[in-house]
């Protein structure tokens, strides 16, 4: 498979601070990277 065709994974490691406390940050993050064509995983 080429890998300009391969999808694009990244796995976001969202700690108990910015779950608590700045979850807009975590939010935002996720959004940004499904933007440019990231398929987010949270584990």
């Amino acid at each position: 498979m080429d890998a300009k065709k391969r999808p694009r994974k990244v796995s976001l490691f969202i700690p108990c601070l910015v779950e608590h406390f700045l979850p807009q940050v975590g939010e935002a993050t996720a959004r940004i990277l499904s933007r440019v064509g990231m398929e987010v995983d949270y584990p």
